[in-house]
């Protein structure tokens, strides 16, 4: 019986068998093939256009999840992106671009992660990563309500509407509630004292430095304030060291203009202003390798992404991103529990 829960495995493994056995699988796919469909017709109508970037690269991200690497003819390492760090480049020749494509992290395996994934990232020139996160969010509304009949999705027994989105200042939550701010937790023990407050664990892969504190920052956010907001909740303001180089906050210190939307617990989106000073990315880069090096990375993990730098220095312009978790969607819109059963051939 190819419907047995038994037999999980074997449908994700043989997905075309499982389209041909079981209509629920067929209309999974289908209704994921609209999502898409939907999304590129929704940003082609706005001008946005379609550019397709590399999946190998030469330097490895300077996200801290692990890589892929793989060896081209002439035995030289090439790097498979975890995310669109390039994307941010595009802001030197458009006004409006997007991109949707797979990303591959070599880490863990949950309900909501799997090591091939695919996201949407767009840039708008002049935007706010505010208005890029809006734009974001009545698009999945616009194309979710198009493909299911409604905005309202239900994901493991809770229903969430995609059109009501509360926007919250991440640095208010916790002064609110734990009685501190960004700023206090920008100290390695600092922040290690306030975790080890709230019981949690510190498993990160740095000894220190602002990688460190982002690892465990990630992991108090997480744990203490995402629980609190089930519904979408877009977080505003987060800490300057948390993922990637974004534009400080004029008068606020240790904040970046950057905000992460989370839908059931699982992060859905985010979205930033991009930094665009050149000496600045640079610092910021070199500080990244720096750490790297310290945690014993070696040379090549630790490499500054020159071409990267050498496209800013170009000049970019004032802009914003916004990113979504494709699979992610796919999951809230459809109402399956794990992230294997919104893909074709998930790795099982």
């Amino acid at each position: 019986n190819w419907n047995d829960s038994t037999r999980q495995e074997e449908r994700l493994r043989f997905r075309e068998v499982d389209v041909l056995l079981r209509a629920a699988a067929r209309r999974m796919i289908a209704a994921r093939s609209a999502i898409l469909f939907g999304i590129r017709q929704h940003l082609q109508q706005r001008g946005f256009i379609e550019v397709e970037l590399p999946v190998l690269k030469r330097h490895p991200d300077i996200a801290p999840a692990p890589h892929f690497e793989v060896t081209d003819s002439n035995g030289q390492k090439l790097y498979l992106r975890t995310t669109f760090p390039a994307f941010e480049r595009l802001l030197v020749s458009f006004d409006r671009a997007y991109t949707i494509g797979p990303n591959f992290r070599n880490g863990d395996w949950s309900h909501k992660n799997i090591p091939e994934f695919t996201m949407l990232c767009l840039m708008v020139r002049g935007a706010t990563y505010l208005e890029t996160h809006r734009l974001v969010r009545t698009m999945m509304a616009d194309v979710v309500s198009a493909v299911t009949g409604s905005s309202v999705a239900t994901y493991r027994g809770a229903q969430f509407d995609l059109r009501s989105w509360e926007e919250v200042n991440l640095d208010d939550v916790l002064a609110d509630r734990y009685g501190v701010h960004l700023h206090e937790l920008d100290d390695d023990e600092a922040m290690t004292t306030f975790a080890s407050q709230q019981g949690i664990a510190l498993q990160t892969l740095y000894s220190g430095g602002h990688m460190f504190r982002a690892a465990l920052f990630d992991r108090i956010f997480e744990a203490l304030i995402v629980p609190a907001f089930p519904g979408p909740t877009f977080f505003t303001e987060v800490p300057w060291y948390l993922a990637g180089p974004a534009e400080r906050h004029p008068t606020k210190a240790g904040v970046n203009l950057r905000g992460e939307g989370y839908v059931a617990g699982m992060e859905l989106t985010n979205a930033k202003n991009v930094l665009t000073d050149y000496e600045a990315l640079r610092t910021w880069h070199r500080s990244i390798a720096d750490e790297k090096r310290r945690a014993g990375f070696s040379e090549e993990h630790a490499a500054v992404d020159s071409d990267y730098l050498r496209s800013a220095g170009y000049g970019l312009q004032p802009g914003a991103l916004s990113s979504v978790g494709i699979d992610r969607l796919i999951m809230l819109a459809l109402g399956v529990d794990t992230i294997t059963e919104a893909v074709m051939y998930p790795l099982p």
